[in-house]
């Protein structure tokens, strides 16, 4: 009997070994709350100020920093923006600092990828063109090449 018990047990754990996405709990407050952008965007209250970790396609560019569902969104509200830098941009250092972390993510741009960081319903980009945003950016990854770009919070 424990021979059958320990052989279920391995055979239900096996499969989140391979996994594309880590197995997060809710008690995870370092990995944070994983969540799928469309329930993210649906319930932005039940995630407000919270670590999140959710995937989507990620889009760097002029005026269009965001993670979509899908890389040709029906609208940018069903995105959210990504504030990679929270300022001040008063100083060429300031402008340095944003450009060496836009660097950063340039590669990831139309690839699907993992984002960890605290959400904020409030901050909706660009024009406020966006559903809300992920802010203080601990990590990217790209989900197929494993490619990653983490942050040091201190200067988010």
């Amino acid at each position: 009997m424990k021979a059958y018990l320990l052989m279920l047990s391995l055979a239900l754990g096996m499969p989140n070994c391979f996994a594309e996405t880590p197995v997060v709990t809710e008690q995870s407050d370092k990995i944070g709350k994983s969540v799928s952008l469309t329930n993210l965007v649906a319930t932005p209250e039940r995630y407000e100020g919270k670590l999140v970790y959710v995937v989507g396609y990620i889009s760097i560019g002029l005026e269009n920093m965001s993670l979509c569902p899908s890389k040709k969104p029906l609208s940018r509200k069903d995105c959210i923006w990504l504030t990679i830098d929270s300022g001040p941009f008063e100083t060429d250092e300031d402008i340095k600092r944003f450009t060496e972390k836009e660097k950063r993510l340039k590669p990831f741009n139309g690839q699907v990828v993992s984002v960890r960081g605290v959400f904020d319903s409030h901050d909706t980009g660009h024009f406020g063109m966006w559903s809300g945003a992920i802010r203080n950016i601990i990590e990217v990854s790209a989900m197929k090449s494993r490619a990653t770009a983490t942050f040091d919070s201190e200067s988010q």
